[in-house]
């Protein structure tokens, strides 16, 4: 990190919690973007749904950006920050629709 910036870290933490104690916690998609375009193809892919149609997001194939169908989420955002940029900017989308889960080869694009 280049000399004479302060470092920060911050602790994300997510959870589900059930509606009621006769229920279980409802699981929930989270994706971790950090690119716009990544951002927009997942807006496009919800957009999408309505038609039964699906995007192939770049970002769907990375393990530390995407978390599917979990009740909790734990992370120190120093597990993302590069230390080489001074500026970092990252959504934190949790998702409990349909996408990515629909998934017919048939009907998903490139994004």
């Amino acid at each position: 990190m280049t000399e004479g910036y302060t470092t920060v870290d911050l602790q994300v933490t997510i959870h589900s919690r059930p509606a009621s104690p006769n229920h279980s916690a409802q699981p929930f998609d989270l994706f971790i973007l950090y690119k716009v375009e990544d951002y927009e193809c997942y807006i496009r892919s919800t957009v999408m749904l309505d038609q039964r149609m699906g995007l192939d997001c770049a970002f769907l194939s990375n393990p530390r950006l995407t978390h599917l169908n979990i009740t909790s989420f734990n992370a120190s955002l120093k597990s993302f920050v590069n230390p080489d940029d001074l500026y970092q900017e990252f959504f934190f989308v949790i998702d409990n629709t349909d996408f990515p889960l629909f998934n017919d080869t048939n009907l998903t694009t490139p994004s």
